[in-house]
């Protein structure tokens, strides 16, 4: 997928997740920011010279650590600046870990979803070389990318028109 279908999946699935749990229009924009950021994270790759394109950033591997890494930065970021934490407490209604690590999650997991539909398919167990793939469309797909992306933004706008 490119960037509008990974952005995409993830506002759908990060809207979902936040109209189950009823959050708060923050933490909507919250947890819908870090997921889209976080979409197109693994596709850094591209511009590396030391990473190969769909390599370990395309891994359940990286999805977990980068995930981690997040919920850490999250942690840190809410629990010992006293004036955010306030703020934070009061709008996410979760641990400051957890309300790091959702959404980053969220967000690596749909890209690494967007990408093994395509034919390319993804090393998802990496450092295992298999490659899995559903294969039903191409990464540059524009009708799929398109449709997902209208379907991520449509529900996005939806939640926060709503809350």
């Amino acid at each position: 997928m490119n960037f509008l279908g990974h952005v995409g999946l993830a506002l759908l699935v990060a809207s979902g997740m936040s109209a189950a749990l009823q959050l708060s229009l923050l933490a909507v924009l919250w947890t819908c920011g870090i997921a889209s950021i976080m979409a197109v994270v693994p596709d850094k790759d591209i511009r590396s010279a030391y990473l190969s394109h769909r390599g370990v950033t395309h891994s359940i591997l990286f999805a977990c650590t980068a995930s981690i890494a997040i919920g850490a930065l999250s942690h840190f970021l809410l629990t010992f600046h006293p004036q955010i934490c306030e703020i934070a407490a009061s709008v996410l209604h979760m641990s400051p870990f957890i309300a790091g690590f959702t959404p980053a999650f969220i967000g690596t997991a749909t890209h690494l979803a967007g990408d093994v539909v395509t034919y390319s398919g993804i090393p998802l167990f990496w450092p295992s070389k298999k490659r899995f793939s559903l294969g039903l469309f191409g990464s540059k797909n524009a009708a799929v990318n398109i449709m997902a992306g209208l379907a991520g933004f449509a529900a996005f706008i939806a939640l926060t028109w709503t809350v």
